[in-house]
């Protein structure tokens, strides 16, 4: 928007005063707007017109997505990356006193489990951390913290933010105690990611769902462990909506075994000759033709990302094409989807193990650790 180009400037320390005064004079204007116009005006040293721009407003904007499910679309916005807008024009204008509140809320908000987009982390970051370093310069500059009883162990509080590595393999449900040294308020926050192992991955199904099928060209369901050698498989993927609202940016990943080959034919000159002479662009193409129910598709070596839309209940199938390429025992990944901007909607499936063609036939089951770094995410 205008007010967030005129505040970019502002901040570069090269404030548009004309432009600003135009959209000023301009009328009504967004909540938001007004918040970032009020800080390009307190950064440009004018935070007597910055304070009669947001005189009386409310700083905790309430969320305007449950008005629209649309409103956030094209900014990949929200309404905790609005509340972060207001505070980072809070400090602009040195309004400590009701950025404190803001800054607590968004402080809990972000010490919380849930999941925020780039766009929300970032905005939130850019307004906390300058709080945080007066805050920090309160005369906080140590804290202790202990895990199951063992001895405190002292940690300098020399930064905004301080990370602390606890030891790996650390049981879930401890007690982990911190105590600050200081009179300013220090916040806590535990994370830990991992990895399922390869064929012990909980499948999922929030807000979507996945569910492959593997067929040959002729559109038979085939096994794809018994499938014959050097076969072109058809992996069919389908992704359904299961909610009641249109889910957008929803990103598909289909992995394939390590001794498959992706068969992509968007490359190469001669399998597009035979494509077009085989099938043209009439009602005789195959049941395995490519679809086009997606917005982009990106093909790697080892797998395919496909991006797409889904509206309310409806579903999308995707095929990939492959071919059976080596010998050995390698590990099947499962289809996985995510909406990109929206924690609550995703879907995995389990992967497994799986013999090819030449160790099915002598009954081997021994894996190779070469294998064992293809696991689904």
């Amino acid at each position: 928007t205008q007010a967030y180009r005129l505040y970019v400037l502002a901040r570069a320390g090269k404030p548009n005063a004309a432009a600003m005064n135009r959209l000023r004079d301009a009328g009504k204007l967004p909540t938001q707007a007004l918040w970032q116009l009020a800080a390009a005006y307190a950064l440009s040293g004018r935070r007597d017109i910055a304070a009669d721009l947001v005189k009386g407003l409310d700083p905790r904007i309430e969320a305007a997505r449950s008005l629209d499910e649309d409103y956030y679309y094209y900014s990949y916005g929200s309404d905790f990356r609005d509340a972060s807008i207001v505070l980072d024009a809070l400090n602009a204008l040195g309004d400590e006193a009701r950025a404190a509140g803001l800054y607590r809320d968004i402080a809990k908000r972000m010490n919380s489990a849930v999941w925020y987009s780039t766009q929300e982390t970032a905005f939130a970051l850019l307004a906390a951390l300058p709080y945080s370093r007066r805050i920090a310069g309160a005369g906080t500059s140590s804290a202790l913290w202990s895990y199951n009883g063992s001895p405190e162990t002292r940690v300098a509080l020399n930064k905004p933010v301080t990370r602390v590595a606890l030891p790996a393999g650390t049981e879930a449900g401890g007690r982990l105690s911190v105590r600050a040294e200081g009179g300013a308020p220090v916040y806590v926050r535990v994370l830990a990611e991992g990895e399922a192992r390869a064929g012990e991955e909980v499948p999922e199904a929030r807000g979507l769902s996945v569910l492959t099928v593997y067929k040959d060209m002729e559109g038979r369901t085939v096994d794809p462990e018994t499938a014959p050698p050097l076969s072109d498989i058809v992996i069919e993927t389908t992704v359904r909506n299961l909610s009641r609202r249109t889910v957008r940016n929803v990103a598909l990943t289909q992995k394939l075994p390590s001794g498959w080959e992706i068969r992509n034919f968007r490359v190469g000159s001669e399998e597009r000759e035979t494509w077009d002479e085989d099938y043209g662009q009439g009602s005789g193409r195959p049941w395995w033709y490519p679809r086009r129910d997606y917005t982009y598709q990106d093909v790697r070596d080892d797998r395919v990302f496909t991006y797409l839309d889904l509206g309310p209940g409806k579903e999308t199938v995707v095929r990939v094409f492959a071919n059976k390429t080596y010998d050995g025992y390698f590990y099947r990944p499962g289809a996985f989807a995510e909406a990109m901007y929206d924690p609550e909607y995703r879907a995995l499936e389990r992967g497994a193990w799986m013999r090819s063609w030449g160790e099915a036939s002598s009954g081997a089951r021994n894996k190779p650790a070469v294998n064992s770094t293809l696991r689904s995410k």
